[in-house]
């Protein structure tokens, strides 16, 4: 990111940010939306890392216990591609790294 400071996301921002971006179906955002839900939380990231954590939801489709959509990214998958959760956190907070 183009900030040096951490910035701090709950998994509610990240659910009103998809909920903002597909309110027909809040739980699933395109991939091609990532840059506007990573704005949505404070975030200002570069093509580069867009593209990153594109590629790596786009490899999530090779898990076996894979749930998600072609093309689509959900809640869980983009709290994981931003960062690690923190188990402490009943909130589940998380840190952009």
């Amino acid at each position: 990111m183009a900030s040096s400071s951490r910035r701090r996301v709950i998994r509610s921002d990240v659910e009103a940010a998809f909920r903002a971006c597909n309110e027909d179906e809040p739980e699933y955002i395109k991939i091609g939306q990532l840059k506007l839900v990573m704005r949505a939380l404070g975030f200002e990231p570069r093509n580069a890392e867009i593209e990153k954590i594109s590629e790596k939801v786009k490899g999530f489709a090779n898990r076996s216990s894979w749930h998600g959509r072609k093309g689509m990214m959900d809640v869980d998958e983009l709290m994981e591609c931003i960062g690690e959760r923190n188990n402490d956190k009943s909130d589940e907070e998380m840190n952009y790294q």
